[in-house]
């Protein structure tokens, strides 16, 4: 539409220029100077009137035609990448595995199980990949009766992708927190495990609330200790964590209907720790006032999310010959205490 308005404007005003020559030299179609005079003084009305058209009209297309045209633009977008195979949907949302299930390369119950190339080198012979239950994923394609996916948790089996048949997944359960709400489907049971399903759901779900270093626990690691239980008094555990920061956590059956928190056990400060091992230096001592803790240069501290920690260093005191000798010292500790401590003379 504005350059329909620039064009007629511009043939106006090229029009008005031939009028005003026509004025001075008399040329066709006028007959006369006067008729080429009306000529330019209509022509320079409607210039001026184009003009001002196009100063104040506004020529951007109604919003409601924009509008509709991003929604489209939307709209199509979104089609295309929501649909996926035959009729299926890449949802791309999370659901988790119920029960334990193979994995297949292709949706038919006749398709190849997924080998697992590492297991069949390491163990020789052919080993298969299974969703694990309580595992989530990624739902890729959601066809009528198969699911293809990508394992999301545990984080070792994140490479995996297969296909699996819709009813070995849900939707995970949540609480009006959002948090993932575990339930009996999603664990693994064997003959120690059975018989307290309901007890185990229920700490599970209250470690995974309430020990911020384990919001995901392995849900297929529950197991018995044999170490810390007793005939009438079981105790379990479940393994939290990943890579070089894993530990587990351990609870009673009755941990379900106490009281007790489960909340995580926290580490020392470095401040404290570091205090506590060189004091731990000069009651080792055998001159105590010529310790000679070092607190920068040979001075290490790690902590883990199961609450350890430990202190690396070195000090310097008289021996009992009274010769200064250098020490190597590691204090370990567990929550807030002291577990450990081994003082050695150092090499160099």
């Amino acid at each position: 539409m504005l350059f329909l308005v620039l064009v007629v404007w511009v043939l106006i005003g090229i029009w008005g220029l031939y009028s005003l020559l026509c004025i001075a030299f008399p040329l066709k179609p006028f007959k006369a100077r006067s008729s080429a005079a009306k000529s330019f003084a209509g022509t320079l009305i409607a210039w001026v009137g184009v003009f001002i058209v196009l100063g104040t009209a506004d020529f951007a297309p109604s919003p409601s035609t924009e509008a509709a045209t991003v929604t489209t633009t939307q709209d199509t977008a979104t089609e295309a990448a929501t649909t996926c195979g035959d009729n299926g949907l890449a949802l791309n949302d999370i659901v988790a595995a119920r029960g334990q299930v193979d994995i297949r390369i292709a949706p038919d119950v006749n398709a190849a199980r997924l080998r697992n190339e590492k297991a069949s080198k390491a163990l020789s012979g052919d080993h298969f990949h299974t969703l694990p239950a309580g595992s989530t994923v990624r739902r890729l394609c959601a066809q009528a009766k198969w699911t293809e996916f990508q394992v999301v948790t545990p984080e070792f089996l994140a490479d995996i992708t297969g296909w699996v048949p819709n009813e070995n997944l849900e939707a995970i359960a949540k609480d009006a927190e959002g948090r993932r709400i575990f339930v009996e489907g999603d664990f693994y049971w064997d003959g120690d495990t059975s018989a307290f399903k309901p007890q185990i759901v229920a700490v599970v779900n209250k470690i995974s609330r309430e020990n911020v270093n384990c919001p995901d626990p392995d849900l297929q690691s529950v197991t018995k200790s044999e170490s810390r239980s007793s005939p009438n008094a079981p105790v379990f555990f479940v393994t939290c964590g990943s890579g070089m920061d894993v530990f587990n956590v351990w609870f009673s059956p009755d941990d379900a209907k106490s009281d007790k928190t489960l909340n995580a056990v926290l580490p020392p400060s470095e401040t404290s720790a570091v205090s506590a091992c060189e004091q731990t230096a000069v009651n080792a001592a055998s001159h105590p006032s010529t310790v000679k803790f070092s607190r920068v240069m040979s001075l290490t501290f790690r902590t883990w999310k199961n609450g350890n920690a430990e202190v690396r260093s070195t000090f310097t005191a008289k021996n009992a010959f009274n010769l200064e000798t250098k020490y190597d010292i590691i204090c370990s500790f567990t929550g807030s205490k002291m577990s450990g401590v081994s003082i050695t003379e150092a090499r160099n």
